[in-house]
């Protein structure tokens, strides 16, 4: 039988260590220039493979990229003194895309940082991003253009410290794809500041300013949407728009729109630790839907507060955990036109009680506001007495971090060593589990805040 037996060969070892040393080598990344190297950025793109680097310059430069799986596919391009300083202008020729930036089929390790995007009122789309890319967009400001960032065809951009301002249609237009945009500012559109239809994910918004756009803020439309901290404020009518949506709108800043706050139609979701205030309707949930309305402060909403109309029904608060403040005079807190019967417990109305003078109740369906809470929301009551008392305690600054009173006094009834008599009737009581309308006693038209 032929055996082979294995011999060490002289030299072999080293001749394979320097064929394996060479191969390394070869695909070592590299830092080219612009300008130093190339001239263009286009130029440097086309020598690039994944893994380099494209370092640019400031200054102005005048051309249309296209990133592509065999094309700019895993580079990192990068301004030198950051995005106030560089500048890609709309090139002179035009494209398919009509873009100055186009990604198509790029990996999350593909990454243009540090640039302004100049659409000098003819591009279609400053970033174009399309085809499965998740490109990082990182320190880019973007002018001048239709849209700012068109996302679609499945791609989802990672956007940050971003300006999109002045678009003709929207500054962030997501259809048919999905984004992860942080602390970024979407300013002046003459449309929509933010548009969202048919997101293939979810769409998530982190301190994210949206001003100053000249219908509405923020559009999303059988989408999920989740918005964590940011301002939504000036938007010419509305802040945001949420139609056949689900998601969450949390620690939002809601303010100056001349028609409404948040519209919610067909959407299920939460709208929790939001400030939403100085708006002619501060929000309406409508059609049908079962929104989570929680920890919400709504201030100096004109007309109404909170609008309940078509089926929807809407869970306002219901515990003190979760309670809402209503503070202002609107004409009317709540505004319910449901055919369903809806849940308001546990808030603080701005007043020790909560008559139903404050309330227009016309749709058919009934609205339980009992118990409501105190001021700090920390006590509920469903009395008027104990409520009064309390809350006076409370403006004067006579309460304990956990709602004690700073002395040990006991609201009526409560000190267990009094002898008990029976409650006194208060004519601002009321005893139906759900409100449908009509009027209590007459309302309080001032507060005594006189320590008792």
């Amino acid at each position: 039988m032929w055996i082979h037996q294995w011999r060490r060969i002289p030299g072999l070892v080293a001749a394979v260590a320097f064929v394996l040393a060479n191969a390394v080598g070869a695909a070592a990344e590299t830092t080219y220039r612009v300008p130093g190297d190339f001239e263009t950025i286009g130029a440097a793109m086309d020598t690039s493979v994944a893994g380099d680097t494209i370092l640019v310059g400031p200054g102005t430069y005048k051309e249309s990229l296209l990133f592509t799986e065999k094309t700019g596919n895993g580079i990192i391009l990068k301004s030198t003194d950051g995005s106030a300083k560089t500048t890609i202008a709309y090139g002179e020729e035009e494209n398919q895309n009509e873009a100055v930036i186009t990604f198509q089929r790029c990996n999350n390790s593909t990454q243009f940082i540090g640039f302004s995007i100049d659409g000098r009122g003819l591009a279609r789309r400053g970033i174009l991003t399309n085809s499965d890319s998740k490109p990082v967009l990182q320190d880019i400001q973007v002018d001048g253009c239709e849209y700012a960032i068109a996302v679609h065809r499945g791609s989802r951009p990672w956007v940050r410290d971003a300006v999109l301002r002045n678009s003709r249609t929207a500054g962030l237009f997501i259809s048919g794809g999905s984004v992860d945009v942080k602390d970024t500012s979407v300013l002046g559109s003459e449309k929509f500041g933010v548009y969202v239809g048919n997101a293939t994910e979810a769409v998530l918004l982190r301190n994210v300013i949206v001003d100053d756009n000249g219908q509405v803020g923020v559009q999303a439309a059988e989408s999920e949407i989740s918005f964590l901290g940011g301002k939504v404020t000036n938007n010419g009518d509305t802040g945001l728009i949420l139609n056949e949506t689900t998601g969450t709108l949390s620690g939002l800043t809601v303010t100056g729109h001349t028609n409404i706050g948040i519209v919610m139609e067909i959407f299920s979701g939460t709208v929790s630790d939001c400030r939403i205030a100085d708006n002619e309707f501060g929000a309406v949930s409508a059609i049908e839907g079962s929104p989570r309305i929680i920890r919400c402060v709504f201030e100096n909403n004109s007309a109404y507060h909170l609008g309940i109309e078509g089926d929807a029904q809407p869970l306002i608060g219901g515990s003190l955990a979760n309670g809402n403040l209503f503070l202002g005079e609107p004409d009317f807190r709540v505004q319910h036109t449901s055919t369903q019967d809806v849940i308001a417990t546990y808030n603080y109305w701005d007043l020790p009680c909560s008559p139903k003078q404050f309330f227009q109740i016309s749709g058919g369906g009934k609205l339980k506001r009992r118990p409501w809470a105190a001021g700090n929301l920390l006590r509920s009551f469903e009395d008027c007495t104990k409520s009064r008392q309390y809350n006076k305690w409370f403006r004067n600054d006579k309460l304990n971090p956990d709602g004690t009173h700073i002395k040990g006094k006991y609201l009526p009834g409560e000190d267990p060593n009094a002898v008990a008599e029976p409650a006194a009737s208060d004519p601002d009581d009321y005893n139906d589990e759900y409100d449908d309308g009509g009027s209590d006693a007459p309302v309080e038209t001032s507060r005594s805040d006189s320590e008792s």
